[in-house]
């Protein structure tokens, strides 16, 4: 649950109050990618996240509520190069903080999946969202020996 200060910020009620998002990429073959919208780098949790621009747009709600648009800024090759080297779907992390208290999450979406991305000279589009309810186990748990081993 987000502070109340950090609620009044968002709302433009605190305009000494600066909101920062964070965006983590991370996948086993590539070197995770942490950026944040803002001009200078930031430390949050013991994690550096470079200054990068980037912009989140949620979807409207007659479009699919799983799937948000993320814009990065292509300013240099190691996004492109880091999305070229993996070949199944990455994991997206995006947290909202103050910029007067980076050590403290106020909001985070987490496991979300890097869809679809295409690039042109000036940025790079992705979708993000949750996976797909087919794609979820179902049952999510199984009684096997394995996992309950008194039951057998």
């Amino acid at each position: 649950m987000p502070s109340a200060t950090a609620v009044r910020a968002l709302l433009g009620l605190e305009p000494d109050s600066v909101v920062l998002a964070l965006l983590t990429i991370e996948h086993p073959s590539i070197q995770p990618i942490r950026v944040t919208n803002n001009n200078e780098n930031v430390t949050s949790t013991g994690n550096t996240f470079s200054a990068y621009p980037f912009n989140i747009n949620l979807p409207p709600d007659a479009e699919d509520p799983g799937a948000a648009e993320l814009q990065i800024a292509n300013v240099d090759r190691s996004i492109i190069e880091a999305l070229e080297a993996i070949t199944d779907p990455a994991i997206c992390t995006v947290q909202i903080i103050l910029a007067s208290t980076p050590n403290v999450i106020e909001y985070e979406w987490g496991n979300l999946v890097l869809r679809t991305a295409t690039a042109d000279d000036l940025t790079v589009t992705a979708q993000i969202g949750h996976p797909p309810i087919d794609a979820m186990p179902y049952p999510p748990m199984r009684v096997t020996q394995r996992d309950f081993e008194g039951l057998y």
